[in-house]
């Protein structure tokens, strides 16, 4: 599967299958469901995470499986251009099988993927307001402060902007921009454990409101003396 060769994977994963008491039943479906998606057959692929499903969530703090073979199943009616089904399947992603995060790291990237889908799937409906609403909060952070590739990330704001300009002109893009800006949220303070502890930091919280989404560019602590 790592290197790509995806027919052999799909069945050396079938063939675990066959093995007495295995674990992972829904991991190995999910995974040659991924073979099947490489190699673009798309019924197969289908078949294969809705296998997965069927298979009780005997890990619910990692339903990894379960939650990719939902994204997985999404993409390929995206594919048959049955977009209510893709939405369906991304929704249940989202709510019954949401990401288990153990840190922070990657987390923006995973929302950022999962937004962009949703956003794509509603401009395939023509409802576009909903694809722009999915993404803005999600456009306004630094491309070298990401894990994905930058190039990657300005795509999707070139994207975003093409959303953004079937619904407005250059000009009104510019002054809705401008008026977020100028009513920017800034409020910095001491933290509560500070006043008895001699290693201060300040509470920082700022964002900006931009077509009705609330956008965080700082929510954070910082030490006093690095400020």
């Amino acid at each position: 599967f790592q290197s790509d060769k995806y027919d052999s994977a799909a069945n050396y994963y079938k063939s675990i299958l066959k093995l007495d008491s295995i674990s992972r039943i829904a991991y190995y479906y999910s995974q040659i469901g991924h073979c099947y998606k490489n190699t673009n057959e798309v019924d197969s692929a289908i078949k294969y995470y809705q296998k997965c499903l069927l298979i009780p969530d005997t890990m619910p703090r990692f339903n990894f499986p379960h939650r990719n073979s939902c994204i997985g199943i999404s993409d390929m009616y995206a594919l048959k251009n049955n977009i209510p089904l893709s939405l369906e399947y991304l929704r249940l992603a989202e709510f019954k099988f949401p990401y288990r995060k153990i840190c922070n790291a990657g987390q923006f990237e995973r929302k950022l993927s999962i937004q962009k889908r949703f956003a794509l799937r509603f401009e395939k409906l023509n409802q576009i307001d909903s694809a722009i609403s999915y993404l803005t909060p999600y456009m306004f952070q630094l491309p070298e402060d990401l894990l994905i590739d930058s190039s990657e990330y300005i795509n999707t704001i070139k994207y975003y902007y093409n959303l953004l300009t079937t619904r407005f002109t250059p000009c009104e893009l510019s002054n809705l921009l401008k008026e977020s800006v100028n009513n920017i949220y800034y409020k910095k303070e001491l933290g509560n454990d500070s006043l008895n502890n001699t290693d201060k930091y300040y509470n920082v919280n700022c964002f900006i409101s931009f077509l009705g989404e609330k956008i965080i560019l700082c929510d954070a602590e910082y030490e006093a003396n690095s400020w």
